[in-house]
């Protein structure tokens, strides 16, 4: 290896190391928890912080309900995403009847199984449709122009606010509050899910995920459809939900730096 690339490689280290001592430096000022730990207890947690600010009063059964979806979901995308898998329906079947998948525990599956059993018809068909993931990796990646695209993450992130949309039975006396919620996680999951596809276009890309080529124009492109779905998100929420949202996307983001620092 000639000087110039070690005098390359020195400067992306030292790089790295600066970043990952102002992102401790930020954190420690902000007094964010950026040890490292599951995601999905907190989304659980970020779930029951948003719907309480919503008036609405947060049983055992919405948590429960939370945490089996939010974690089924999670490898459900890593089995599409990252192993390839062409049918997710299997690992469905496995975990409605309490056996076990690839990184899941046995009292996860269980837990699943025992959830899944209590729904209605209607809310089981909601997560049987689950098995979607692979049609809305293959769209992507069919996906030729920067519309197409978007069409195809829209459509798969008000997939997942229906799966994820707190029950909304008439017995709940908090029932209006509930609607109105679960008619917000589609702005909250557009967001989110137009947001993710900014921050991950550069890897997602480089892993044969998406074609098409990130740009300046075509992230620009999604932004200013994630920044309009953004001002709905929070237009039509109580005013605290902004302070908890950004606080929560910052932390994931400090997170995200973090673990790109420590990976170079």
């Amino acid at each position: 290896m000639d000087s110039t690339a070690n005098a390359e490689q020195g400067g992306e280290r030292a790089y790295t190391r600066s970043v990952r001592n102002a992102v401790f430096q930020m954190a420690d000022m902000c007094r964010l928890d950026i040890v490292q730990r599951d995601d999905h207890p907190q989304s659980v947690k970020l779930f029951c912080d948003i719907a309480s600010e919503f008036d609405i009063d947060v049983t055992d059964q919405d948590t429960t309900y939370w945490r089996a979806i939010l974690n089924a979901s999670r490898e459900f995308d890593t089995l599409v995403d990252d192993d390839k898998v062409p049918d997710i329906q299997p690992y469905l079947e496995s975990l409605i009847v309490g056996k076990t998948i690839p990184n899941f525990t046995v009292s996860q599956a269980e837990e699943f199984s025992t959830v899944y059993k209590e729904l209605s018809v209607d809310r089981q068909a909601t997560i049987n449709a689950s098995v979607q993931m692979v049609e809305f990796a293959h769209e992507r990646y069919a996906a030729r122009s920067i519309v197409e695209f978007i069409d195809v993450t829209v459509e798969e992130a008000e997939y997942f606010a229906r799966l994820v949309a707190i029950d909304d039975d008439e017995v709940f006396q908090d029932v209006a509050q509930r609607k109105q919620f679960n008619s917000w996680l589609y702005r909250l999951g557009r967001t989110g899910y137009l947001l993710d596809s900014i921050s991950d276009a550069k890897r997602d890309y480089e892993n044969e995920i998406i074609q098409i080529r990130p740009t300046l124009k075509t992230q620009a492109t999604l932004g200013k459809y994630a920044l309009s779905e953004l001002g709905g998100c929070l237009s039509n929420a109580p005013a605290i939900v902004g302070p908890i949202l950004l606080r929560a996307g910052f932390e994931k983001a400090l997170r995200g730096v973090l673990k790109d620092s420590t990976d170079n």
